[in-house]
């Protein structure tokens, strides 16, 4: 019984050495891509006569936990109306352009973004596009869109990237029918489009990602003392 019971143990050392190579660790969260604000910090009006969108390249694989935006609303009149509401929308790309096809989707409040004329607004990342829990592939290409959802209502300000562009990506406009303020949103009556809105700089953006977990090998003295431990335990039992 006592040869039987040494066995097991003798077996269990060893499958803990061979079977266990490595422990799976991960980087924290982390700034993937950046598009910093620069210039004045105002941004382009969206999104009353088009949708607008920002297409970007991932950088790390894992997983995409965080897209963050500049958002204000102009707030320039008192009468101004942001009774309406944005959509933010994650969609793939098909050659560089956004396609139909929506991974994940976000709607708010015009009314609850921060006023232009808020102190330094027009410099921060106003609007945080959290919570994602989307697998990403390094080197694939995504878009953040922006655009009216209903009542179409005033344009919100999107800020740019003026004086460092980014590489990875473009901005692009895609144009609507515009009802006017009191009106749903207008269908879509053109293509996406890079040169109808912003030829020289691009929007304005970040994104954060959970890179992947990567399986560590197990160094070598950890193994040989596991072994040695488990030998020495044999011995003693056999004393």
């Amino acid at each position: 019984m006592r040869k039987l019971q040494d066995r097991w143990v003798f077996l269990t050392i060893l499958s803990v050495v061979l079977v266990a190579p490595g422990v799976a660790t991960a980087d924290p969260i982390r700034v993937d891509q950046l598009s910093p604000v620069s210039g004045d910090g105002i941004g382009s009006g969206c999104c009353a006569f088009g949708d607008f969108a920002q297409t970007f390249t991932v950088g790390v694989t894992g997983i995409l936990r965080t897209v963050a935006l500049p958002l204000s609303r102009p707030d320039f009149f008192p009468d101004d109306d942001f009774s309406g509401q944005l959509g933010i929308q994650l969609r793939p790309t098909v050659a560089g352009i956004p396609s139909d096809s929506v991974l994940t989707e976000m709607i708010l409040s015009k009314s609850s973004l921060p006023a232009l004329s808020t102190p330094g607004v027009r410099f921060e990342f106003t609007t945080f596009f959290s919570g994602l829990n989307i697998p990403i592939v390094e080197g694939e290409q995504l878009a953040i869109v922006l655009s009216n959802v209903g009542h179409a209502g005033q344009n919100i300000r999107w800020a740019q990237n003026t004086t460092a562009s980014y590489t990875g990506g473009a901005p692009y406009q895609q144009t609507r029918e515009n009802p006017g303020i009191e009106g749903d949103q207008g269908p879509v009556t053109g293509p996406w489009l890079p040169d109808t809105c912003c030829q020289d700089f691009d929007f304005a953006f970040f994104t954060s990602v959970e890179p992947a977990a990567i399986v560590a090998p197990t160094p070598e003295p950890g193994t040989m003392l596991l072994l040695g431990t488990g030998i020495l335990w044999l011995a003693r039992r056999r004393l």
